[in-house]
């Protein structure tokens, strides 16, 4: 998998509180499409670090998007199959499940784990 891409980008956010985070990404295509990795880490008192694969396909709709954030034991899966979104997440002790009827050809998804 060789990459197409690989940057660095740091955010500031001031709305709460001061918060500054960087992400390491590099952006490779794949047999089906593209991947985007993304290392994100959140820095401070309650900082953490989010690690992110998404797949799209070769139109960039996202076909796969995996989320991990080992120190709040987070992960979050979210796929497309057949017009339908599957997501599933477990935290700590629990296990989440939704599948969601999308009922359209073309989408955007945008998830934001905290």
């Amino acid at each position: 998998m060789d990459a197409i891409e690989n940057d660095v980008y740091v955010a500031y956010q001031i709305d709460n509180g001061a918060c500054i985070a960087m992400d390491e990404f590099s952006i490779s295509q794949i047999s089906s499409g593209f991947q985007i990795d993304s290392n994100n880490t959140v820095f401070g008192v309650n900082g953490f670090q989010q690690k992110a694969i998404l797949r799209t396909d070769v139109h960039w709709q996202m076909q796969e998007l995996y989320i991990t954030v080992e120190s709040l034991k987070i992960e979050m899966e979210a796929y497309i199959n057949d017009g339908k979104l599957y997501l599933h997440q477990k935290q700590q002790d629990s296990n989440f499940e939704k599948i969601i009827d999308l009922q359209h050809d073309k989408f955007f998804l945008c998830i934001v784990v905290l």
